[in-house]
């Protein structure tokens, strides 16, 4: 574990706030990781180290001060978490989240006004790449970035090229580069944004989805583990170990200030037309949801998704 003392967004030092306080060993945070972890966590990795979350008050982001290291990085993401049963859920996933992917990726290639096999995608952390499979078969041109050995593993198999570092892609740029819940795990955000969006070509686009809550600093004060992920009062957008940043629409107004780029939103009308030519055939819940998506993001602006746009003449 290492201490973050500054916001990992804005660097603010001073301007915070502590929100929640609690020792990893305390009773609660104790049966909440060996629940969720499903008994494999290694305490003693954890003794003397405190759940605690500060409230940046100068970007309004929430982020955790103990994070893992990379040591422990890898253990959580290798050993604490069954890969194996991880992988099977992905597998699994009902038809409706591939026309999800499928009716972002076709709303995006149109916002782009390009024929698909003119659009370069980075999926950054691409995990088990389902997304990054689905741009491919529009004909996309995908490349992926994952750490984990059985996901880069997974990818070979699927035939998707796959790095594992930024860096790897300095002559590289890119039309749209997909961040989809990746940025709620790293320690330093604003630094693998800050070079995501060196990566953009002139008018492409970054996405960043992740963790919502309706109401965060309520929730912390609920400090309740057990309420279940999509529940009102989960604690899910700022889980222990995993989730240590949480972003609110301040902080998206920041980052988008800092990397000079313009905040966007789908076309409601592109979004319409590529839910009905996607949900033919499918059952009415998903095409309610089709419908009331474009609502709840473009007009009621809930969800922690952005979409920042690099001008055309950078």
């Amino acid at each position: 574990m290492f201490k973050r003392t500054a916001c990992p967004v804005c660097d603010e030092t001073y301007n915070i706030s502590s929100l929640v306080s609690l020792p990893f060993s305390s009773e609660k945070i104790r049966y909440y990781l060996d629940s969720f972890y499903c008994n494999r966590v290694d305490h003693a990795s954890l003794a003397g180290y405190v759940y605690e979350v500060m409230k940046c008050n100068s970007c309004d982001c929430l982020y955790q001060t103990n994070v893992p290291s990379d040591s422990l990085s890898h253990s959580l993401y290798t050993e604490w978490i069954n890969t194996d049963i991880t992988k099977i859920n992905h597998l699994n996933k009902p038809l409706s989240s591939f026309l999800w992917y499928a009716q972002e990726i076709s709303t995006v290639i149109s916002v782009l006004k390009k024929n698909p096999s003119d659009v370069s995608i980075l999926d950054f952390g691409m995990g088990w790449g389902q997304w990054s499979s689905m741009a491919r078969s529009f004909g996309c041109n995908v490349i992926g970035i994952e750490r984990s050995p059985v996901q880069i593993k997974n990818a070979n198999q699927i035939g998707i090229s796959c790095r594992t570092d930024i860096s790897e892609l300095r002559n590289f740029h890119f039309d749209f580069i997909n961040t989809e819940q990746v940025l709620e795990h790293v320690d330093s955000p604003m630094h693998i944004l800050t070079e995501l969006s060196s990566l953009l070509k002139p008018n492409g686009i970054l996405k960043i989805s992740v963790p919502y809550s309706s109401n965060p600093i309520q929730s912390l004060n609920l400090l309740d583990f057990n309420i279940p992920k999509n529940k009102r009062h989960s604690l899910n957008f700022i889980a222990p170990l995993e989730h240590i940043n949480y972003f609110n629409p301040k902080t998206f107004s920041y980052i988008a200030d800092r990397l000079r780029l313009k905040s966007i939103k789908l076309p409601m009308n592109i979004q319409y037309r590529s839910a009905m030519f996607l949900t033919g055939g499918t059952a009415s819940k998903h095409i309610l949801k089709c419908l009331l998506f474009p609502i709840w993001r473009n007009i009621l602006n809930r969800g922690n998704y952005i979409l920042l746009q690099k001008s055309n003449l950078s």
